[in-house]
């Protein structure tokens, strides 16, 4: 069985045209999923930075970064409140 999908394989790769074929459904498919996984960690890079600051702030009397105002928005339950920063 693992002799003929070998065979198979080296059959269908001797075409240059089989062989080009294959690699662009190879991209198609992988292409997606590279651009997803650098998302995903560009995502997980601005929270671990956001955390990091607010650590710094919480314990350390760190200074917070000039976007975050006296404010912060938070939302629960679907409404948005305005709370007051103060030190954990």
């Amino acid at each position: 069985m693992a002799n003929l999908a070998v065979t198979r394989a080296a059959l269908a790769l001797s075409d240059e045209r089989t062989r080009k074929g294959a690699g662009w459904a190879l991209v198609c498919v992988l292409s997606p999923l590279i651009l997803l996984a650098a998302l995903l960690c560009s995502l997980g890079s601005g929270a671990s930075s956001h955390n990091v600051s607010v650590v710094e702030w919480c314990f350390h009397g760190g200074a917070l970064p000039p976007k975050i105002t006296e404010t912060a928005s938070l939302s629960s339950s679907g409404r948005s409140e305005q709370m007051p920063l103060q030190r954990c």
